[in-house]
């Protein structure tokens, strides 16, 4: 019998553990973060007005990652979270990112400087055509 309280006590106490670990897993998860932005004004909010948006995937223009923000009075772009310098900049590479039987999906590739030098991949879309001309007009842009 006294085993028998004592298992009861055991699973009560499980139970309660249980309870507490799932509450705090559902407040985190619906914990809303700073660094989440799902349109393009909580990106401007997040980052500062814009000099010029450009659109690089135009089946996403009106989504954060369908857009370059720049800031021409600090030579500097963003893209989603990450703010660089144009002096950053060490390589644009174009490529599909495509795998075998999917649809091609073209992106372009910013290699910067850094500690750790990282590359932003943007999409850009399915279209070869106006995936190269993005390229070139950016490219264009950064000469200017």
């Amino acid at each position: 019998m006294e085993q028998l309280i004592y298992l009861l006590i055991a699973l009560i106490l499980v139970f309660i553990i249980c309870l507490i670990i799932g509450v705090r897993k559902e407040q985190h998860e619906n914990a809303p973060t700073d660094t989440q932005v799902s349109t393009i004004d909580q990106l401007i909010a997040l980052h500062g007005e814009p000099t010029r948006i450009i659109v690089m995937n135009p089946l996403r223009s009106s989504e954060p990652d369908g857009v370059l923000l720049q800031y021409a009075d600090t030579s500097e772009f963003c893209f989603e979270y990450t703010r660089f310098s144009q002096n950053d900049i060490i390589d644009i590479t174009f490529n599909n990112s495509a795998v075998a039987f999917t649809p091609d999906q073209y992106q372009m590739l910013i290699t910067l400087k850094g500690e750790k030098p990282s590359t932003l991949h943007i999409p850009l879309g399915n279209e070869v055509h106006t995936a190269r001309e993005t390229v070139e007009n950016f490219v264009a842009l950064l000469r200017e």
